[in-house]
Parts: structure tokens; C-alpha cells; sequence
């Protein structure tokens, strides 16, 4: 039910509208689940095709990204599961409404629930640190000439997130790798 959520926001905070039909996917992926993906398959090319980021480089186009790619995982996963939620995922509705104001608090909302989904746990430092990332270093990410600081800060990001997810898998035994 989340990600049904979380893509009406997005749709709202990105202004794609097409991402408004999140509800109606819920109610086709209820009756039945290949509906469901195909719903899925058409609002998803329909919606990337309409949405353009000037670059992943800066804040904006970061924030816009992040907000529309988690938003249709969580989008994905609601509709092969039927939008079930456990009580740690509904706690998390107040920061995703919240990202209708700001769309870092979207980003952490459904960071959270799908680390949750993942089998994280308590593991929630993770979720708060990426958007406070981007709010602390805000400033030097949209200069003229800051790429560099850019691709920094994203690839330290990308590389805390990875050494967490190993740090929570046996690499030894392969576990990583098994559904």
C-alpha cells in the first residue's frame, strides 16, 4: 500500500500526472496479479516517457530521479504482493505524506520500507542518512563546475548503501544471491 502512496506523491511532487492512476493499479493488482503487471508495464513507459531530468548531477535532478525510481519499486513490489503492509511499513504514511512539502521526506519514507521489505530491520540508519546527504550538501552540489563534488557525492553514497547491504549478507555462503 505504500508504493501505491508513494507514486500518487510522486506523481503530484514530479507533476506526471499518469502516475495519479497509482490507486487504480492497486484495485487491478487486488483482483488479480497479471492485471496488475501489465497496468504496471504501461504506466511505467508511459511515465518514463514523459518525465526528462536536465542531469543526475544536480540537486534537482537527484531528488526527481530518486523520488520517481523508489516510488515505482515500491510500485512494483505492492503490485506482486497485493499491497500487503506490515505495521513498521504503515508507520512510515505520515513521512511519505510529508513528501508531498518535501520531496527528500518521500525519498526517506520509501527508502525505509523497502530496506524493511528487504529484511533490514532495524537497520534504519541507512534511510535518514541519503536525504540528509543531499540537505547538507546541497549548496556545493548545484555550482557551476561542481561535478566533481557531484559524482563524489553520489558514488559515497552509493558506496555506503553497498558496504551496508554486504555488511548484512554472508557473502561466503552465497546467501546474497538467493531470493
Amino acid at each position: 500500500m505504500i508504493g501505491f502512496l508513494g507514486a500518487f506523491i510522486a506523481g503530484i511532487t514530479l507533476k506526471d500526472y499518469s502516475l495519479l492512476l497509482a490507486p487504480l493499479l492497486y484495485s487491478l493488482s487486488r483482483k488479480n496479479r497479471d492485471w496488475g503487471l501489465l497496468g504496471y508495464l504501461i504506466l511505467l513507459l508511459y511515465s518514463s516517457s514523459k518525465l526528462s531530468f536536465t542531469s543526475l548531477y544536480t540537486y534537482s535532478g537527484t531528488v526527481g530521479s530518486l523520488t520517481y525510481g523508489l516510488s515505482l519499486l515500491l510500485l512494483l513490489d505492492d503490485v506482486l504482493t497485493a499491497g500487503k503492509s506490515s505495521k513498521a511499513e504503515l508507520s512510515v504514511i505520515p513521512v511519505v505524506l510529508i513528501g508531498l512539502i518535501f520531496p527528500e521526506a518521500l525519498i526517506l519514507g520509501t527508502t525505509f520500507v523497502l530496506l524493511l521489505r528487504l529484511g533490514f530491520g532495524r537497520r534504519w540508519l541507512i534511510p535518514i542518512a541519503l536525504p540528509s546527504v543531499f540537505l547538507l550538501l546541497r549548496r556545493y552540489l548545484d555550482v557551476s563546475g561542481g561535478v566533481y563534488n557531484q559524482v563524489a557525492v553520489i558514488g559515497g553514497v552509493t558506496l555506503v548503501v553497498l558496504a551496508a547491504t554486504a555488511a548484512g549478507r554472508n557473502l561466503k555462503k552465497m546467501e546474497m544471491f538467493r531470493a
